[in-house]
């Protein structure tokens, strides 16, 4: 048995969570019938070329069909809400129907809701919180957390335990959210383009990514670049984007840069990290045109600003 880290798009949690309660757990990218997973795992093994869209839903989704057994535990993020996550067992293989009132979330698993859990719960340690919040990817397996995992999921807790955050993590995140705007003011008046650069880089490589420095005149589309582990000994190529607009950006250069990257580099996934409040109309519709066809996530706001106050707090960090 295997335990897994699912993300979702946060904008569709109540989407999520009612089609947990219907025992299927799905995936976006697939909002058409021909990214089918079991159709393009054909298309694979016959060496016939994916297109740019088929090759995206491949990237991000074939370990449904590929990995993920029945009897695996998988910790759904931010679902039901963002305070909580839900873990759920697998009780089948994959299958695909596209949901006609959203047209997409094809992809999905049979499953069985476990638990929920408040995300501040005092059973729930820290540490897994910690990289289940920080976990980028679509799908990925969790080795350092999987005794986690199991064990949330049959340890015997009172539904007010596992819901009632412990006061005093409550308080800490308060205190976190209350020192996020001094950061910002302080970042903003002091942070030079290539220092924001290098703050990004040592978030990835806390967080256990091998990144190379790529910036400069020649960058391509990629101002960093990096190797992710995806389990059972694969890797995959990261681009990284680093943008400094503060407030509300409507730039959409980043999001060029980064589909420049995939050609240019070679890469399977990219992040475009902004360091702005909201992202204007424009830049949304040009990431979901983006997400269509790449593997991209977009890193900005009091995610990305709690995610620096932890780095910068760390005094362990070797920042030589």
């Amino acid at each position: 048995m295997e335990c897994w880290f699912w993300n979702i798009d946060i904008k569709m949690q109540s989407y999520f969570s009612q089609e947990l309660d219907q025992h299927r757990l799905r995936q976006g990218w697939g909002y058409a019938d021909n990214l089918d997973l079991r159709k393009l795992k054909t298309k694979v093994s016959s060496n016939n070329l994916l297109d740019s869209e088929e090759q995206a839903a491949w990237n991000r989704c074939n370990t449904m069909l590929e990995y993920i057994k029945e009897g695996d535990l998988i910790a759904v993020k931010n679902v039901p809400v963002r305070e909580k996550f839900t873990i759920v067992r697998v009780t089948g293989g994959y299958s695909f129907d596209i949901d006609p009132n959203i047209g997409d979330y094809g992809h999905f698993l049979p499953v069985d809701k476990v638990v929920v859990y408040n995300k501040y719960s005092k059973v729930v340690p820290a540490p897994f919180i910690n990289a289940l919040n920080r976990e980028r990817n679509p799908i990925r397996i969790t080795y350092k957390h999987q005794q986690t995992v199991r064990e949330l999921a049959s340890i015997d807790t009172s539904p007010e335990e596992r819901d009632t955050p412990e006061q005093f993590k409550e308080k800490v995140a308060k205190w976190r959210i209350n020192l996020l705007p001094h950061l910002k003011n302080d970042l903003k008046s002091s942070l030079s383009p290539a220092e924001t650069e290098r703050l990004i880089l040592e978030m990835l490589r806390r967080d256990g990514v091998d990144v190379l420095w790529n910036a400069g005149p020649w960058e391509q589309g990629a101002d960093l670049l990096c190797d992710v582990q995806l389990g059972y000994g694969l890797t995959s190529k990261l681009a990284i984007q680093v943008k400094m607009h503060w407030g509300e950006t409507f730039d959409t250069t980043g999001i060029d840069q980064l589909e420049q990257a995939f050609s240019v580099h070679g890469a399977q996934g990219g992040i475009l990290v902004i360091t702005a409040d909201k992202l204007g109309e424009n830049v949304i519709k040009r990431i979901d045109e983006a997400q269509k066809k790449h593997n991209i996530q977009i890193i900005y706001g009091e995610e990305l600003f709690s995610r620096l106050l932890e780095l910068i707090a760390d005094s362990s960090l070797d920042l030589t």
